[in-house]
């Protein structure tokens, strides 16, 4: 692994998860949230086997120009391109070992018809989904593997007027099951210092949307 990428201090709980099933991640621009997603799902599949982590956003269409992109540029980036085959017309990752990463979207039935055999799922900009969209992945994701399952859900946090909040924060009912990480630029020391002043204006300026993304 490229020694350049390192992770922070604020999601070494992510990193070495081994008993919660739902990893709920809310945190602004420049938190570093995403970036550690796909630290996660790249190290466990380079691990674990078998794997097949299936990464989701509400619409398939928006995948390809984010949470793909991405996830291929930081393989290249920590230099273990030569681990994996990118298939970009079927959006689908293949690791040497035989582990597989997925991405599609909730509205992909291919996708989700193959999901009984999924091992971890990350439902990026969460806020886009449903609570049925949630509890449909939950209820359908049951593949048999030695090694610990897991559901990472990423959001900014827009208001308590979501399905998130209900179900992790103002209730009990997936408490004991979750780990929750709350984040912020200020956690991230590699972002741009020009990105921080930025984010930090909002503060007086625009309440609200440094509520969201501050």
């Amino acid at each position: 692994m490229n020694s350049i990428i390192t992770a922070m201090p604020a999601y070494y709980p992510l990193l070495t998860n081994t008993s919660k099933r739902y990893v709920v991640m809310r945190g602004g621009t420049g938190s570093g949230k995403t970036f550690h997603t796909y630290i996660r799902i790249i190290s466990r599949t380079l691990a674990e086997t078998p794997h097949i982590y299936l990464c989701l956003r509400k619409h398939k269409t928006s995948v390809r120009t984010s949470i793909w992109h991405g996830m291929v540029q930081l393989i290249h980036d920590m230099g273990l391109g030569h681990m994996f085959t990118f298939n970009r017309s079927t959006l689908t990752i293949h690791c040497k070992n035989g582990n597989q990463i997925w991405f599609g979207g909730v509205d992909d039935p291919q996708k989700l018809r193959s999901i009984e055999g999924v091992t971890s799922i990350w439902m990026e900009e969460a806020d886009a989904f449903t609570m049925a969209d949630f509890i449909e992945l939950d209820r359908r994701f049951r593949a048999k593997t030695p090694h610990h399952k897991e559901i990472i859900i990423t959001f900014n946090p827009v208001d308590t007027n979501t399905w998130m909040y209900e179900a992790f924060f103002a209730s009990d009912r997936y408490m004991a099951k979750s780990l929750l990480l709350h984040t912020t630029y200020l956690d991230n020391p590699l972002l741009d210092p020009e990105v921080v002043e930025q984010i930090a204006m909002y503060k007086e300026y625009d309440p609200y949307t440094y509520r969201v993304f501050g």
